[in-house]
């Protein structure tokens, strides 16, 4: 009695989040077209992530593109997945020390392609296929410039996109500012948190309550499979770190997309 006493409290408790936290969304690209993390990258053959090469492989394969974004000095709109170039570039810097021009004066893992801003990333995308941008924050600070000026590039933009973020505040922000773009919130559990499902789903809840988001990306590999099954009654889920076609079986027993490298899908 006790244990079906708590399953319908559980259920209850997820019918209204479904109704009240979890909006509704009918763009089935979302789930349509397998997503490639940071573009169709090889980083050891001449192609970097989150480069436009990168992109430009992934849009003639009809692939959707994640990638990430962040500020210059100057306010400009990055794409990088890194708050600095040292792994990428070699150079111990900040990206928000430099100017987008001291930036791209750097290329990426001794190729041709030096990190471009989310201006001509779309120019190249313009529509093709969808794009998912992560909004990149080292913690969870209140939105500000960054969210703005995303949104403001986005404006005169037609394509299909979403936008991500593991801070909750900055889907917050899109949902008062822009809603036409549907809404991705990131979750991976802290190492404090891995194995314990109750905390899993207490921080999990937490983050939705503000961010409000339409479906959820998470790592598999790291979040409990009873956990993700209970969540998938109630959100549509995407899975990150799909690197194998084992992964892939494992991935999508519960997830309706893929963020994936390395694979042909």
């Amino acid at each position: 009695m006790y244990t079906f006493m708590v399953v319908l409290i559980i259920f209850s408790g997820l019918g209204v989040l479904k109704m009240h936290v979890f909006p509704a969304h009918k763009a089935d690209w979302l789930l349509k077209t397998p997503i490639a993390h940071r573009g169709l990258f090889d980083n050891d053959n001449g192609v970097p992530e989150n480069s436009l090469l990168a992109f430009k492989k992934a849009v003639e394969r009809g692939y959707a593109i994640e990638f990430d974004v962040m500020l210059s000095k100057d306010g400009k709109v990055v794409v990088h997945h890194d708050h600095d170039l040292q792994r990428l570039s070699g150079v111990d810097k900040r990206l928000d020390s430099l100017t987008l021009t001291e930036i791209q004066f750097h290329t990426l893992l001794e190729s041709q392609e030096s990190a471009p801003s989310l201006k001509q990333v779309l120019e190249l995308v313009d529509g093709q296929v969808p794009v998912y941008i992560e909004i990149k924050r080292e913690n969870y600070a209140p939105a500000g410039p960054l969210e703005e000026k995303v949104a403001k590039i986005l404006d005169p933009y037609e394509g299909r996109v979403a936008v991500l973020s593991f801070n909750p505040n900055s889907l917050e922000w899109f949902a008062q500012n822009a809603p036409q773009y549907y809404r991705g919130q990131n979750y991976e559990p802290s190492p404090n948190d891995r194995g314990k499902t109750l905390s899993i789903f207490k921080a999990i809840l937490e983050k939705a309550w503000v961010a409000r988001a339409h479906f959820m990306v998470y790592n598999h590999a790291k979040t409990p499979g009873a956990l993700l099954h209970v969540f998938s009654f109630v959100r549509d889920l995407i899975s990150y770190n799909v690197n194998s076609k084992a992964d892939y079986e494992l991935a999508t027993l519960h997830a309706k997309n893929v963020i994936f490298e390395k694979l042909n899908l």
